[in-house]
């Protein structure tokens, strides 16, 4: 995904404009987004995946 130069006060407000922004039903499009905002480019297309995504959230 990448590093960010964002704080975590910056991360937690993207964040919660994000929230305000999305849907619950959005995943895929959340997480480019989300990226874009942390990193400047879009998730990975395997981060795209909702399934991946939760695989990778929940851990093995």
């Amino acid at each position: 995904m990448g590093y960010t130069s964002n704080d975590k006060e910056e991360i937690k407000n993207i964040i919660d404009e994000l929230s305000n922004e999305w849907s619950g039903n959005s995943y895929n499009l959340l997480t480019s987004e989300l990226c874009r905002r942390l990193v400047g480019k879009p998730a990975p297309s395997k981060m795209r995946s909702t399934s991946h995504f939760l695989t990778l959230s929940n851990g093995p």
